[in-house]
């Protein structure tokens, strides 16, 4: 009886095994909002378009980007305390990077580039 039971728990391991692989490897898509950081008075001397915000994908680790998010410097952040998680320069041209494995709970990411910035949250 015993070995029935371990028999029929090792196949049902198995069985949900490739179930867990597939949800992980699940696409997450993150919508940025766009941020000035400069110094530059709005409406002088010219008036700003508006800036279109991009979408990431992350796919287990990697995460696949818009061209024009390339270079700038990529950074997580803790979201409860703001801590610097993560950073890493992105050279140009750079249409996917790989992300660290990080631990469950809620990160800010962002894109610095020259006077904007990319950011959004990324739930885990």
């Amino acid at each position: 009886m015993k070995k029935l039971s371990f028999i029929i728990a090792l196949l049902l391991s198995l069985c949900f095994q490739p179930c867990a692989a597939q949800q992980y490897a699940q696409k997450i898509e993150i919508n940025l909002q766009v941020s000035f950081d400069d110094n530059i008075d709005i409406g002088m001397p010219y008036p700003r378009m508006p800036a279109k915000g991009s979408v990431v994908t992350i796919s287990g680790t990697r995460m696949d980007l818009d061209e024009y998010l390339s270079p700038s410097l990529f950074v997580i952040s803790d979201y409860d305390s703001g801590n610097v998680v993560y950073s890493q320069y992105i050279d140009a041209g750079t249409t996917s990077i790989d992300m660290p494995q990080l631990p469950s709970g809620i990160y800010t990411i962002s894109f610095k580039k020259e006077g904007c910035c990319y950011w959004g949250y990324l739930n885990i």
